[in-house]
């Protein structure tokens, strides 16, 4: 991370960090940026999990009922319409157990960039510093059963009985099967990286963190804990321990994946 903004005087106090143009800090960069890239070495991390789930009942007409409502006329199809809005209006309502046979949730990577502005405020005024490497990931977190009823359209056309040059259409729906189906519903994490080839005092690293913490472009992000700030250092216990309990993440620069 370059040098915080020359014209906030307090926060230039604050730290300056001259890591960005050792060797070794572009080594780990390039080894985060692969790893970053795979979801699966964050699994604690990004925690992905079905923090809701939600069941729902859904009607629908089968193929040949749709191609016949278009012989219909018009005031027929919008009463056919009109019925099965009505059936559809009820609310899902919330499950509080899994189900047995529910999909696993899982995390996708969207993309990364280094060097991500952190800014305080909107304009160039604003600017505090640099995240090293900003990753954004799409996250399982809420899940929804659909119980999909098809109905046939029986429809015919009548002979009025008191008028014979009267002629009406009857119809009627009738259920001919069932089934189930889940959808997955995600949300955008971002995962704020700070690297340093070595740590030269925790208390510099903890104030640089937890300025950045405070800017407009981490809270916007934090949302429902929706945004983690990791640190990525050479493995260092007492680091480690400092940052987890700030609620940091700390990732070991190692030659092997997380979790090997």
């Amino acid at each position: 991370m370059s040098r915080i903004n020359d014209e906030n005087k307090q926060l230039n106090i604050a730290f300056n960090d001259s890591d960005l143009v050792e060797s070794k800090h572009d080594q780990i960069m390039l080894w985060l940026d692969v790893l970053a890239r795979d979801p699966a070495n964050f699994i604690n991390i990004l925690n992905a999990k079905w923090e809701t789930r939600s069941e729902g009942v859904s009607h629908c007409l089968d193929a040949p009922s749709r191609q016949l409502v278009k012989t219909l006329p018009e005031h027929h199809q919008s009463a056919i319409s009109r019925r099965l809005h009505e059936m559809n209006s009820a609310k899902t309502k919330s499950v509080s157990q899994p189900w047995q046979n529910e999909p696993v949730p899982t995390s996708k990577f969207i993309h990364l960039q280094w060097e991500h502005i952190l800014w305080d405020r909107e304009g160039a005024r604003g600017r505090v510093g640099y995240c090293d490497l900003l990753a954004v990931y799409s996250v399982n977190r809420h899940l929804t059963r659909n119980e999909i009823i098809t109905h046939q359209l029986n429809a015919r056309e009548r002979q009025s009985a008191t008028r014979s040059e009267h002629k009406f259409w009857d119809w009627e729906l009738q259920e001919t099967g069932r089934e189930r189906e889940f959808s997955e519903h995600s949300v955008e994490v971002k995962v704020f990286f700070e690297v340093k080839s070595k740590i030269r005092s925790i208390g510099e690293l903890m104030r640089q963190i937890q300025t950045y913490k405070s800017t407009h472009t981490f809270r916007s992000a934090s949302y429902n804990d929706l945004a983690k700030f990791v640190v990525v250092a050479p493995p260092n216990n007492e680091v480690q321990s400092v940052c987890a309990s700030h609620g940091i993440n700390f990732l070991p620069y190692v030659t092997t994946k997380v979790g090997e």
